[in-house]
């Protein structure tokens, strides 16, 4: 096979990333926008050792839980992946995609839940949009940006921002924040801003800021967006963590909650806490909390964040955690872990192993690096997983985990 071949495949399944896989000659071949039991007509696109790459030229035949995406980008941009799929089956997919990841790399079978989730549309609250004489999204696999007027996936806010700016010459890139739960709408523009479109956004955006060499500065209004989950209050910084969908976020910390079963003489570690936002939602219980971020903005937020909600029993470290895991003098009898995508240092296993906490919640955004780390935290036994659908329209699923300490079970 080379670049170019057309072929006639069957489509037996989905991978990982929401592509059909299709066989052929003991090659495996990854399919973009194809759904299992589907034939279609593919043309290869690259070719590997012993896998293929291919797009559909004709359907053949469809299957019956294709949809017609609402997104008139969708095939041109890299923003998502599973549109073409009906919701309820991309829920099935994404829970038996936990599944499979679990047991393939660490063996854990029986323990994953079912998949929550709320909105599937215009759910982002945050999103950057890449500027080149236009505002849009990089293709699937190039450089090249395709102008985006209207994402169905960020929240309609946005999309009004994106709308107001007209002159986009000298500007590089734009993030937009908009709480879900407040009328706050932040601008951070990477470049220069017109004069004509600065006028316009006053008076609908909350706070502008303009970034010159990575350095930031407020030009309009307030310094952050504040956000309201449950009964508590977030401030957020421009380059601050905060869950992307918010009312996934509150059903997360709830399970977070639950899954710690708080009582009044507890201590907890929140590693990775970003602006403080876990802690301080399950702050009402225990005796008190220590979190950990290295970032700097979400550090501060968090501080912030502890003292607008008037909380004085949590504290925050502003480090890596892999640098001071090992010299905190903290003893935890319940800890929470939501590192990056690429999971837990081998530092931070090892301390969590030592550890005697007897329950640790793991919050991940990777399934893959998620059962890595379970497989490495074995002085843990993993009570059970919930899948959340964070990222709706996307192949990304989140999920939260429940150990408890094999000695204390």
């Amino acid at each position: 096979m080379k670049n170019g071949d057309l072929l006639t495949v069957s489509i037996a399944s989905l991978d990982h990333f929401g592509r059909g896989i299709a066989h052929h000659d003991n090659l495996i071949i990854f399919v973009d926008n194809a759904l299992p039991k589907e034939e279609v007509l593919i043309k290869i696109t690259k070719v590997k050792k012993k896998m293929l790459e291919a797009r559909v030229v004709k359907y053949l035949k469809k299957s019956s839980n294709r949809v017609e995406p609402i997104c008139p980008y969708y095939l041109e941009c890299g923003g998502c992946d599973l549109m073409h799929l009906n919701y309820e089956e991309q829920l099935r997919y994404k829970e038996n995609k936990v599944k499979e990841i679990m047991y393939k790399f660490a063996r854990i079978s029986d323990k994953v839940g079912k998949i929550k989730h709320a909105s599937n549309y215009h759910y982002r609250n945050k999103v950057v949009f890449k500027v080149n004489n236009k505002i849009g999204f990089y293709k699937k696999g190039s450089n090249d940006l395709v102008a985006i007027e209207n994402c169905y996936i960020s929240d309609e806010r946005i999309n009004k921002v994106i709308s107001l700016i007209k002159d986009t010459q000298k500007i590089k890139e734009i993030m937009i924040r908009a709480s879900k739960n407040t009328n706050d709408v932040m601008l951070v523009v990477d470049g220069i801003l017109s004069q004509a479109d600065l006028d316009r956004l006053r008076g609908y955006v909350t706070s502008i800021y303009i970034k010159t060499n990575g350095n930031l500065k407020n030009i309009f209004g307030h310094d952050a967006c504040y956000e309201v989950l449950g009964n508590y209050v977030y401030k957020i910084l421009p380059d601050a963590f905060f869950q992307v969908n918010t009312d996934c976020a509150l059903m997360l910390y709830n399970q977070v909650l639950e899954y710690l079963d708080l009582h009044q003489d507890d201590v907890v570690l929140d590693l990775y806490c970003g602006a403080g936002s876990i802690g301080i939602y399950i702050s009402d219980i225990p005796k008190k909390i220590l979190g950990v971020e290295v970032n700097a903005d979400a550090f501060e937020s968090a501080i912030v964040n502890a003292k607008i909600n008037d909380i004085s029993k949590i504290d925050f470290m502003c480090a890596k955690v892999e640098d001071i895991i090992n010299s905190i003098d903290y003893y935890p009898n319940k800890i929470i872990v939501d590192p990056p995508r690429s999971g837990l240092d081998q530092k931070t296993i090892e301390y969590l192993n030592q550890s005697k906490a007897e329950i640790l919640v793991y919050v991940s955004c990777d399934p893959v690096t998620l059962a890595r780390d379970l497989k490495l935290l074995n002085n843990y036994e993993v009570l059970e997983i919930t899948p959340f659908d964070m990222f709706s329209q996307t192949y990304h699923v989140e999920c939260v985990v429940k150990l408890c300490h094999k000695i204390d079970k």
